[in-house]
This record gives C-alpha cells, structure tokens and sequence, in this order.
C-alpha cells in the first residue's frame, strides 16, 4: 500500500483538559503564558510575600505587587502576552461563564495587581537608557551635543563628500582648512564627525557637521553668513561637496540630529580596523572646539555609567560578596571579574523599579502605570512638581523614552507639548470625577505606586490629557474648545460646589477659575478651600477672603456683641476655626486680579479692587468699563454681586445666540458678572450660577446647575450657622471687623 505524502495532522493537546485540574477549557488558551503558568507566578509571589495571609491591606498590596514585579521576565513580548490575558481573566472573574468565574474569582485581585506590575516593568524597559547599545564614547557625544548646544535657537547640520583620492589624511587636511579660512571667519564654531559608510561593497568617507553661531546676530545676518561659507566649501578646487544642509531649530528635530551624529560615530568606532577601513587605528575621529560660546568651555560628561536595574542589582551582589568574605570593593576591583560566577550566586531579584523621562519641554518626569484610556490603549502618568501631571500613552511614551533626552539640557518651557516640543495641544480636566476617582481608590486600597509615594496620586486632582497615537500629536480641529469655567462666591457651600464642578465636568471646559469667596456663609470653609487648592484652577482673593485674615489675629474681637446671630459675621467665626494654618495662608496669598485667555477677571472690580465695590448696574460698571476700554483683551469677569448680569458701552452690539450665550465683539468693552455658587440672591432660582467662557468665540454663556439646597441648610444647622444666609443678599466686606 502506497504511503499518502500529506503529513499527519498535528496532534492538540489542551491544557488541564482533564477533570482534576479544575480549570474550566473557557480560559485556556496555547499560549506561553497562560493560566497554568499565570497562576503559578501568582501562587510564587504570595508565598513569597512576607507576613501576608490577605492581600486586603494597602501594604500588603504593595509588596504583593513589587514580589511580582521581581519574578517577571524581561522580554517585551512576554510582558504584553502575560498582561493581555491577565487582564482577559480578570474580566471573566466578573463575565465569564460560572466554572470560570469559581476558578477565577479567588485571583481577582491578585490579576490586577499582575496588570499594574507588568505596566511599571515595561515603564522601566522603556525609559532604560542607551537602548540603542552604542558604545559609551559615541553615547558620550551624544550627551556633550546636548549640554552644550540644547539651549541654542538654531544650529546647522551639514554633510560633507570630497572628490578625487580620498583618504583619512587628505580628509582632515580639507576639513581643517575649511574650518579655519571659512566657518572660524564667519563666526561659527562646529563639531565634525569623520565617518565611513559600507555601501553596496564602496566605501566612503564623509563628514557630518554641525555649526552654530558663536555671535549674537539677527537671522537674516546669520543666513547670509552661511551662504558665504556655502559657496566657499563648494568652489571647484575645494574638491569638497555638500550633500546636506539644513537648519535644526526646535527640542525634537536637535535631538534626533544629535542623535544621528551619535550614530555615524558610533558606526565608524564599532569598525574593525583593516585594509577595508580608510580610517587609521589611533585616528581622530571626533573634533570639538574648546568653547562652546566665548568664554565659556565645551563641557563633557567624563565617566560615567548606565544605571539600570541590572547594574543596580549587580552592584548589590558585588557589595554583599565582599562583605562576606572581608574585602573592599572599592579598593581593587580586578578581583570581581576573576570571581564573577561566585558573585552571581549573590544576586537577588529585582525590585520594584521606578524610572523617569524628559521631555522635550525640558522638564523632568516621573513614570508611573496608569489605566487603560477610553479607548482601550494603555496609558502611563508621567508628572513634574512644576508642570503637573499627564496622561501618555504606551506608544506616545516609549517613543518619548526613546529620544534620550539628557535631564537640565534643554530649555524648560511650560508652554511647549513634552512629546513633539512644539506649542502644547493640551486641555485641562477639572471635576468630581478625579477627585471622587482619587477617593475611590482610596476606598479601595489600591494606589498607582507600590513604593509607598503617595504624593503622587494627587496630581490626578489635576490633570492634563494627553491624546497620543503612534507618538503624534492630535489635530487641532480633534480637540474640543478651549472653554473656561468660571466660578465666583462659593462661601463654603459644598454640596452647591460638587453639583457645579459636577456640570463643569459634562461641559468639557479646559480649565477653571475662582473669582474668590471661597469661605463664609456656608458650613463647610475648610472643604471647599481645600477642593480649590486640589483642582488647581487660578484663584482671586474675595472680601471674605481677606475678612478671614483679620478674624484669625491672635486677640481678635467683634464689635458686634452679637456677631453668634449675625448672619455674616458668624461664618467668619466658623472659618477662622475650621481653616489650619496652611490653608489660610493659602488665603492670604491670593491676587486681587488674574489675567485669563482674552479676559481679566477679579473679585468685584477694576477699580480700587481692595476695595470690593458693587457692580449692580451700568452706572457702577463705568469705572471698570473704562479701564477695560484701554486694554487689548476688553472683557472683564467678576462676582461679589451674587447676581448674573453684562453691562457694555453698547448693549445694541452684543450679539444674543439664544437666551443664555451671548457673543461679544472684539472692540466692545463688557464687564461680565457671573452671579454665586454657594449663595443666591434671586428671590425665588437658587440654582448655583456660574459662566463659561470661550475665548476663540468670544461667547459667554450662563450656566445655572440645581444642587441639594436642603442637605446646604442641614449642615448649616449642624453648625449653628444662621440658615438664612445661604439665600440672602450679600453683605458689605469688613465694616463690621475691628482689629484688636
């Protein structure tokens, strides 16, 4: 019988298949990682975790999380299949079928905390430096180009080819009288890379160039200058050809430059020396100049290291080996090559990791794990003490990580996007929702930081998105407007600020804005000072505001007898206990005014603003509107008044879109009042009043949001505050202080 040439078909095997594994076949897949091999890295890391029988506590899930994080693998590849199905079978604990769900359910927890783990590991492989494995010298050149030239405004980037016999000698013979008759002259200094490509069999030597002015003079000066020079390099008898010349201007486009030159000189040193490289051994390679700037010395990195946590775990091993047997491993270090496998017996695994990137803004990030973005992409937190924090995703991080930029070398710029260097396409989210998000993971004792920084999950009170897809910025027509939310007279009443900030949230206002009173009348100072302060929005100080300062002075007494039944002076009583001392201090800092995008805005007026006058109709709005008149941004926004209301020089010209927006034109002067959150003059709406402002439109719109005005009075009652304020007219600022 004739053999069938078709080979057998291959044999399937599923795993724990049979009945004793006890895993239903739903959530098994022929994957490297799959729940076999998922449950014993689990099972390994809570036996491992010391004094834990739970995973309850916030501790416990920290060390839980940095025992997991030791025993990962380093491949990228296997992080991402070990994340994807951890996170599969933490949704089937919740969604799958019942026999999964029995298996499942008792890991839920600890698959989350795989999730997080797995996101911090791939963080740290990301942000690792030197990924491109260049030698330290050219790594080296790549860092001094950086630190000499990153806060220049432009530099040049040539590349030079020469005619006839070219050899390494007659290379650095034209080079050098190119420099000194032509560049030296014109005022530009450079750094020069000799490098030598391997192309279709051909050699070549060329030089890459890059020059800069070392004189302080215009562009078009600047321009003409290296024309010059152009046209010198390129006489005939030169015998020298430029193939490249551009200008670098801009964070990103110096850094991939720099990186570039790097890469030549890492290509020409990484070359075996022989008959098939023109370049001699011993030959230099690399030229710098001995000044940056005049008077000012080319700096250089001088040794250093790559610290990564392998050399850190390393380094560990050498120490704790050395201890042992009574060496010191500063001394003579010839010893730990000879007795390297021995220290390998030595090394631990590797903790938890954290790691930090620059942008190119030039600030300095820490990198934390994030959760999944709306649209299922995984994100990662990267915050600054100084800008704040953002959301980027995978992609939009790994290739910010893998520019390299070297921390202080750049220019730090608050208003430039951190991933691309250019002007920020940025809105900023303010609400409930993080903050509410924040407590929640409270609640539930889970954090982003298994090291036990907290500090860090505030800054998601503040928060700036960031939407990234494959490293590129977002088009401008994608983003919603850049409206402002502004607020005024919250005087304590939380329930009424929670509600607003709550509709700020629905409206995709970019930002917020207090126009001062945070305390008094209401029952809750210090929550709403402190719900400000977190959310980080610009604030003015209001006459409450500054009253406060007066009310806390040691020896302060009313003169009022009785101020217990006064139904301004009472709250302020209030205040002054329940604000601590950094909040008032907070307080007492305030501004009187704050410029916001086509608009300034204060508490009550232009006008002597320390002084609090009322704008309750056209006639007081005179003074304001005539300081507004002589500004380029003519719209002024205040509150104080409690009542919503715009007054202009010509109220014909104000353009009503329907009942509640209004567009204002450019040369009209407008005073803009935004009525009260937290107290209510109109005798019958108390609904929390407040505007949002377009800037790109001109277009005011008043808001007005329906809050729990009982649960307001309920507390006020709790606090033996006179319940009538909340919905009283405002009254006059400090007449009724007197200081001690």
């Amino acid at each position: 019988m004739k053999k069938s040439s078709e080979s057998p078909p291959p044999v399937q095997t599923v795993l724990f298949a049979t009945p004793t594994s006890g895993i239903p076949i739903e959530v098994t897949r022929q994957d490297t990682w799959e729940w076999p091999q998922i449950k014993g890295l689990l099972d390994d890391a809570r036996l491992s975790t010391t004094n834990s029988k739970t995973t309850d506590s916030n501790t416990e899930m920290r060390g839980f999380m940095g025992t997991l994080y030791s025993l990962l693998p380093d491949g990228k590849a296997n992080l991402r299949e070990i994340r994807d199905n951890a996170k599969r079978y933490f949704r089937s604990a919740d969604r799958g079928r019942p026999e999964a769900k029995a298996v499942l359910k008792p890991y839920k927890r600890q698959l989350r905390s795989l999730v997080w783990a797995v996101r911090q590991k791939l963080a740290v492989i990301f942000c690792i430096p030197n990924q491109r494995n260049w030698d330290k010298r050219a790594y080296a050149l790549f860092a001094d180009l950086q630190m000499n030239l990153g806060r220049l405004p432009r530099a040049y980037f040539l590349t030079l080819t020469f005619a006839g016999t070219v050899t390494y000698k007659s290379v650095r013979k034209r080079l050098g009288s190119l420099t000194r008759n032509s560049l030296y002259r014109e005022g530009f200094e450079s750094v020069d890379v000799v490098a030598f490509h391997s192309e279709r069999n051909e050699g070549r030597l060329h030089v890459h160039l890059m020059i800069w002015s070392k004189q302080c003079r215009s562009l078009s000066d600047e321009k003409a200058a290296l024309e010059r020079c152009k046209e010198a390099m390129t006489r005939p008898h030169s015998g020298i050809g430029i193939t490249d010349c551009q200008r670098v201007s801009g964070a990103e486009e110096f850094i991939r430059t720099a990186a570039y030159m790097a890469w030549n000189y890492n290509q020409t040193i990484s070359l075996p020396k022989g008959p098939n490289n023109p370049i001699p051994k011993g030959a230099r390679v690399l030229s710098v100049p001995k000044e940056a700037y005049p008077g000012t010395k080319w700096a250089r990195t001088g040794k250093f290291s790559f610290v990564t946590p392998a050399t850190t775990a390393w380094r560990r091993a050498v120490a704790k080996y050395a201890e042992s047997k009574g060496r010191h491993p500063d001394c003579d270090r010839r010893w730990i090559w000879r007795e390297r496998r021995k220290i390998r017996e030595y090394l631990e695994p590797v903790g938890w990791w954290n790691v930090c990137v620059t942008g190119l803004d030039g600030h300095t990030y820490r990198v934390i794990a994030a959760e999944e973005d709306c649209e299922g992409n995984e994100t990662y937190l990267v915050s600054s003490d100084r800008r704040g924090s953002f959301y980027l995703t995978e992609t939009g991080l790994k290739e910010l990580a893998k520019l390299e930029v070297w921390p202080g070398c750049l220019p730090k710029n608050d208003r430039l996007d951190l991933t691309t260097g250019k002007q920020a396409y940025w809105y900023e989210v303010f609400g409930m929702h993080a903050f509410m998000r924040h407590e929640a993971l409270d609640s539930n004792q889970q954090t982003h930081c298994p090291t036990g920084d907290n500090d860090d999950n505030s800054l998601l009170l503040r928060q700036r998105w960031y939407q990234r897809h494959d490293g590129k910025p977002p088009q401008q027509n994608s983003l919603p407007m850049r409206k402002i939310a502004i607020l005024s007279d919250i005087h304590g009443n939380l329930p009424a600020l929670e509600a607003v900030l709550r509709d700020v949230e629905q409206c995709g206002a970019g930002s917020i804005v207090f126009l001062g009173d945070i305390v008094g009348y209401g029952a809750s100072p210090a929550e709403c000072v402190a719900l400000v302060r977190k959310l980080g929005g610009h604030c003015v100080m209001g006459n409450h505001d500054e009253a406060i300062m007066t009310v806390r002075q040691p020896g302060f007494q009313f003169a009022d007898p009785n101020w217990r039944r006064c139904r301004y002076l009472a709250p302020l009583a209030h205040a002054a206990v329940e604000l601590d001392a950094e909040q008032a201090a907070w307080l007492a800092e305030l501004p009187y005014t704050t410029l916001l995008p086509g608009a300034i805005a204060a508490h009550a007026s232009l006008y002597q603003p320390q002084a609090f006058p009322f704008i309750s109709d056209a006639a007081s709005a005179l003074s304001t509107l005539e300081l507004l008149r002589e500004k380029e941004d003519k719209v002024g926004f205040f509150g104080h008044t409690h009542a919503a209301g715009i007054f202009s020089d010509r109220d014909d010209l104000l353009d009503w879109l329907d009942d509640d927006r209004v567009k204002i034109p450019a040369c009209l002067a407008c005073v803009v009042t935004v009525g009260a959150v937290g107290q209510q003059s109109h005798p019958t709406d108390r609904r929390a009043c407040w505007v949002l402002w377009n800037p790109d439109e001109r277009v005011v719109e008043f808001r007005k949001t329906a809050y729990n005005r009982h649960q307001s009075e309920m507390d006020m009652m709790a606090t033996g505050l006179p319940v009538d304020a909340v919905s009283t007219p405002p009254c006059g600022p400090c007449s009724q202080l007197t200081n001690p």
